[in-house]
């Protein structure tokens, strides 16, 4: 997994907007699969929300072997 983190310059975005994007490539499965990871790391990251900048954006890439990670991993708890 690579994550790409970037504090936003004061009054670039509103406060408290942080922007998070998810890249899945095909290499990890069809559709569906690339779709349950993603709505696990989206609810990974929106029980950590409040542990990020007032303004961020992180762009995390999954890579082949966190394709199947646990939640609790994923999560960090």
């Amino acid at each position: 997994m690579t994550v790409f983190y970037l504090r936003q310059a004061e009054g670039a975005l509103p406060k408290r907007s942080v922007r998070v994007g998810f890249t899945v490539g095909r290499v990890l499965g069809g559709a569906v699969e690339r779709n349950r990871i993603k709505r696990r790391l989206r609810e990974a990251v929106r029980q950590r929300r409040a542990l990020l900048a007032d303004a961020a954006r992180l762009d995390v890439v999954i890579q082949s072997e966190e394709s199947g990670a646990d939640f609790g991993i994923l999560s960090g708890t």
